[in-house]
């Protein structure tokens, strides 16, 4: 069934879970395991019994300051092995309600989901355009994760995704990446339009992923090709809407957030109908 899609986006256990404050607004989530790494930076944290706040001094400086505050955290963090997955990728944090708007400040991509912060990130469904317009979509293009990625190897992908970089829009971000991992030429790049925004929570490894999706449409023309450009993806797929159903009622076969973009696409355009407890199950992911 498609829900066994969900159970790798499923809703974290908050009881394991600190709070963490920005000038009493809540921006991410500590597991409790993790908070004896926190004591060491008392200039930054204050830990209380039940939730965890920016000391009053970051809060009050400027954004350059605790973007370098923070920064010193997140190297200290690499520096001991805690932080592994280092990008050398800024990403903005912002406050509930106000996405890409005003930072509080910038930290490294790879040290955001260790205190739960929200992320962006950007996914595009390419498709092959019908030879009758008014015909249903009957390719998309698929790819498959390098082997040699950390996260999610080897898995199904959408043809082209990314975190969404500080001071980048997401439609900027989208002509980048479709650029970048799939080899698409700039003037096709240019048909990519916006589809939805779709918001998910899941826990993994100890950690809270609250990331917002901005997911894009590319329709394709029969005679391109994808190639493998940058190494993200070690092969492309044509696969039809049935073959991808078949993908994501298997369990493990596509990166879970994007079979939850993928599947989006197949509901919002009506190339696959879903049980009543897997709308629900849906519905709860991104609920």
């Amino acid at each position: 069934m498609l829900i066994d899609l969900f159970p790798s986006l499923a809703k974290p256990d908050y009881r394991y879970y600190h709070p963490l404050y920005f000038d009493k607004t809540p921006v991410g989530w500590v597991h409790q395991a993790r908070i004896e790494v926190l004591t060491q930076f008392p200039g930054l944290f204050l830990i209380q019994a039940n939730a965890i706040y920016f000391q009053s001094d970051f809060c009050l400086a400027d954004i350059a300051t605790r973007t370098q505050m923070i920064a010193h955290f997140s190297e200290t963090l690499r520096e001991v092995g805690i932080i592994q997955n280092w990008r050398d990728e800024a990403y903005g944090v912002y406050r509930p309600g106000e996405d890409l708007q005003t930072p509080i400040f910038t930290i490294e991509r790879g040290v955001a989901p260790f205190l739960g912060l929200r992320v962006y990130g950007i996914h595009i469904n390419g498709y092959q355009v019908p030879a009758d317009l008014d015909a249903p979509i009957e390719r998309l293009w698929i790819a498959r994760r390098s082997h040699l990625k950390m996260i999610e190897p080897h898995k199904l992908d959408n043809i082209a995704a990314g975190g969404l970089s500080y001071g980048e829009k997401p439609l900027e971000t989208a002509i980048r990446e479709a650029m970048e991992e799939a080899a698409v030429p700039y003037d096709l790049a240019q048909h990519l339009k916006p589809a939805t925004k779709i918001n998910y929570i899941a826990e993994y490894h100890q950690a809270i992923r609250n990331e917002c999706i901005f997911a894009f449409d590319l329709p394709l023309p029969a005679d391109f090709i994808p190639q493998i450009n940058d190494g993200e993806v070690e092969a492309f797929y044509q696969m039809t809407p049935i073959e991808i159903e078949q993908a994501l009622r298997a369990k493990d076969q596509f990166k879970p957030n994007s079979g939850l973009v993928t599947l989006e696409f197949l509901i919002r355009h009506q190339l696959v109908q879903l049980l009543p407890d897997e709308a629900n199950a849906l519905l709860e992911v991104i609920s």
